[in-house]
């Protein structure tokens, strides 16, 4: 005989939520419970309902602590601006090429105005390295 999986694991019991502006959610599995609110399962789809938007007893009852929210939304809005970050940084990582073409860029980090070859090398050194 099979044990059932914890309740922790599976979605709540069917329930009717109605939250502090009076929008009705009837029906609703929870899904889980995040620190800023409740993921519940609903017909049509799935929804987060903030914690903000909850009567004090369905807070209380699914655990809600400020400051643990607080924290929540303020990594959450890290990982944004970190993500949003991630271009401009790797464009400063190659800002040899937004200089105009890899050659002029090449002859720029030589200071010279010496030709290029397509390897990034001067001519000079693709001589060097090749012979005459």
């Amino acid at each position: 005989m099979r044990k059932p999986a914890p309740t922790s694991l599976t979605p709540d019991h069917a329930d009717d939520i109605t939250t502090i502006r009076g929008e009705k959610f009837t029906n609703v599995s929870i899904s889980r419970v995040e620190p800023d609110g409740i993921v519940v399962i609903k017909s049509d789809g799935i929804v987060k309902i903030p914690f903000g938007d909850l009567s004090p007893e369905l807070r209380a009852k699914y655990g809600y602590n400020p400051e643990k929210a607080a924290q929540f939304n303020a990594a959450f809005k890290q990982r944004i601006v970190n993500e949003q970050q991630k271009p401009e940084r790797q464009k400063l990582q190659c800002s040899c090429c937004d200089s105009g073409s890899s050659r002029q860029g090449a002859a720029g980090r030589l200071g010279q105005d010496e030709e290029v070859s397509d390897s990034g090398l001067s001519v000079s050194e693709n001589r060097r390295r090749i012979g005459p």
